[in-house]
């Protein structure tokens, strides 16, 4: 899991540039990478940044595409100006229809009244709205058993109305804290709410909503992906409640797992846009056809099926043939290729046949044979170590990685 944590404000604000300290540390504990930034931008844009304070706030384009992200967090709501998003509308869209999870956090009465107009295309984004009492009022969550003060309302999951799908986003949870809510009208699946008879919006001192749950978090789904908008802040919070520091690290993780979920419900290896040409030599043809079918089950293609995966005996002549159809060549290498007679014989016209018709090349070393000159500096997949399950999945990751590269 790689994520991208994006801080309320830029970091020459000071301290409280980033509203979740703790949040970010435990991230960056859970993710294999983590990148941290404010807003994300356009390559010209991020070019013609003179200041570097301001510039390493920034995430280009190119930033964005080369880490590939699996998560984007945001936190002090959607806009870094009322001009700009902190991640680019149509940006969002593509990555979302690929299995990216975008959380935006604490959009907040005070954040929300400062970019009224400006979250109107945020909602249609996240497929949420915030009720309107009237073109210029909104009305927040208040939690009746507290006195009527926004400022904590202490929300319990037994408590709250949440979509079933979502409940074990809530495990190990005792209560989420959040500031100044705000109630949501509509919604595609509920994550958050206040609590069942407690909970209300005021209007002149009185009770407008009979005290119901007033939900103000939802998740909606857009292609294999998930965008999370949660109308209240409850990053804050993360500093000092064990319950909202665990609910919003749950959200992330869970919501992963139900992308890559998704993308094998939603695909399969015969429909697949990919067509990966798995080349080996014989003897290691009981571990590349476990490889093989754990790719598929992944919902990539294979170009040869498993009665006629390619034992490199002729590697040049099957590479022409396979050229228009396959969308990577996988190379497993091992002793038995170095030991074969066509290494020096094919390998460099087959490279070179690769190379120039701009077919990504991913080698697969099974074992800690050197591998030749032409495809040293090629990406490769270290399996000594792993098993075929493993090696399986990292090939299906690497594609999955590549294919963001290329948006």
């Amino acid at each position: 899991m790689k994520t991208i944590y994006l801080q309320k404000s830029l970091s020459m604000n000071g301290r409280n540039c980033l509203r979740g300290r703790k949040l970010f540390d435990h991230y960056k504990h859970k993710s294999d990478d983590i990148l941290l930034g404010h807003i994300i931008v356009d390559n010209e844009f991020y070019d013609n940044a003179k200041d570097e304070r301001f510039k390493r706030d920034l995430i280009s384009d190119k930033i964005l595409n080369d880490f590939s992200p699996d998560i984007i967090y945001i936190e002090g709501g959607m806009f870094a100006s009322k001009e700009m998003w902190k991640i680019p509308e149509k940006t969002g869209f593509d990555l979302l229809n690929k299995g990216l999870i975008i959380i935006i956090n604490d959009t907040d009465i005070n954040d929300f009244q400062k970019y009224t107009d400006a979250y109107k295309n945020v909602f249609n984004f996240a497929k949420s709205y915030i009720t309107f009492r009237d073109d210029n009022y909104r009305n927040p969550v208040y939690g009746g058993e507290s006195g009527g003060s926004p400022a904590e309302l202490v929300c319990f999951p037994d408590k709250m109305i949440i979509s079933d799908w979502l409940k074990p986003v809530y495990s190990d949870v005792e209560n989420v804290i959040v500031s100044w809510p705000l109630k949501l009208a509509s919604w595609e699946s509920l994550i958050i709410s206040g609590n069942k008879g407690t909970t209300g919006t005021l209007s002149s001192d009185r009770w407008i909503d009979e005290l119901d749950c007033c939900p103000f978090g939802s998740v909606a789904q857009i292609g294999s992906g998930f965008v999370v908008f949660i109308a209240g802040i409850t990053t804050y919070w993360s500093e000092e409640n064990e319950g909202n520091l665990k609910y919003l690290l749950n959200i992330g993780e869970f919501l992963y797992n139900e992308s890559k979920s998704n993308r094998k419900r939603l695909t399969s290896h015969y429909h697949s846009n990919h067509s990966l040409f798995l080349s080996h030599r014989s003897v290691d043809k009981h571990i590349v056809s476990e490889v093989a079918e754990i790719i598929k089950r992944e919902g990539i293609g294979i170009w040869f099926d498993k009665e006629k995966l390619l034992p490199s005996d002729s590697l040049t002549k099957k590479i022409s043939e396979g050229l228009s159809e396959m969308s990577h060549f996988v190379l497993f290498w091992s002793k038995a290729c170095k030991e074969s007679n066509w290494v020096d014989r094919e390998l460099n016209s087959a490279i070179s046949q690769l190379i120039e018709n701009k077919k990504p090349i991913i080698v697969v070393r099974l074992d800690d044979t050197s591998v030749p000159t032409i495809i040293s500096d090629i990406y490769r997949i270290e399996a000594a170590e792993l098993s075929n399950i493993e090696i399986g999945k990292a090939i299906s990751d690497t594609i999955v990685r590549l294919e963001k590269r290329k948006s």
